[in-house]
């Protein structure tokens, strides 16, 4: 967890280097300090978009711009309306996330 997008872009970096997975999802806030979660996508896309991680871009924003520009950009998956409730963390971990125990089922 990261309270803003430079952190968060220094991780990534730091993990694509280290290893030969990657995340499978995240759950950005598109207003954070220091770097919004937009200038963050765009960053992303612009070294990552070649991976499959799943972005979920979360706001409470009702600005129809916002909710827009984030439904329409290119790494992102969907924009979920904030606060994060189960439904759509159980969405997501049942679309996004492979188990274990599918990864066993399958060999």
């Amino acid at each position: 967890m990261f309270t803003d997008g430079y952190a968060a872009l220094e991780f990534l970096s730091e993990i694509n280097t280290a290893a030969d997975t990657f995340l499978e999802v995240i759950l950005l806030d598109l207003f954070m300090p220091v770097m919004t979660g937009f200038e963050f996508l765009d960053k992303y896309a612009e070294l990552y978009s070649h991976k499959s991680t799943a972005i979920f871009a979360m706001s409470n924003s009702l600005d129809k711009e916002d909710q827009q520009r984030a439904n329409n950009h290119m790494v992102v998956k969907r924009r979920i309306t904030k606060p994060l409730i189960y439904n759509n963390i159980q969405f997501i971990i049942d679309t996004y996330v492979e188990s274990p125990t599918d990864e066993e089922n399958k060999a």
